[in-house]
């Protein structure tokens, strides 16, 4: 053990007590100083529903995307008024990044907590049966072919979740990849 004695701590002098660092974290330690490069964007892959495809960053329609499945989570976002398509986009009036509560940047809250929320209900959706605040799931995944960093994310909308995820009483997609792998 190295005691590190730091002159004092609210004029209190202190004695810590840590384990010597190994040369590995001392060469680590030395490398991060410095500047730092920026972090690379991770591409997007969203999907057109109208052509049934993908659309790649580069705006290209593919039919299908190949990656192994490193990660996913979800979040919730929330429009008053529908996106218009083709242009630029704006950001949700309400949404969450962990399902529970809306982030505190949201333009316009709509409740205290995600479960609470009136458009969090089922059949308050503009169409259809759904909920006006939307499940998205974001499935990133690995292939050497997407550059640098080698990894892609698909923004799949709610109708994706139940394939991607399955329910309590059927697993699918991501719970068989797990099982296989």
């Amino acid at each position: 053990l190295t005691v590190i004695e730091p002159k004092d701590v609210g004029g209190m002098p202190v004695a810590l007590a840590s384990q010597a660092m190994s040369p590995a974290a001392l060469a680590f330690l030395d490398e991060a100083k410095g500047r730092r490069p920026e972090p690379a964007k991770v591409p997007i892959i969203t999907i057109d529903h109208k052509e049934g495809q993908f659309v790649l960053p580069s705006g290209e329609l593919v039919s299908e995307v190949a990656g192994y499945p490193v990660y996913y989570f979800q979040t919730r976002r929330l429009y008053k008024k529908p996106p218009i398509g083709g242009s630029k986009g704006s950001p949700p009036d309400c949404w969450s990044a962990d399902l529970l509560v809306p982030h505190q940047d949201s333009l316009e809250k709509q409740s205290e907590t995600c479960a609470d929320c009136a458009m969090n209900v089922w059949g308050t959706a503009r169409a259809g049966k759904g909920k006006m605040c939307a499940t998205q799931t974001w499935l990133f995944l690995l292939n050497p072919e997407f550059g640098k960093p080698p990894i892609g994310v698909i923004v799949a909308p709610p109708s994706s979740i139940r394939p991607l995820l399955g329910t309590k009483f059927s697993s699918v997609y991501l719970s068989k990849c797990a099982a296989k792998h």
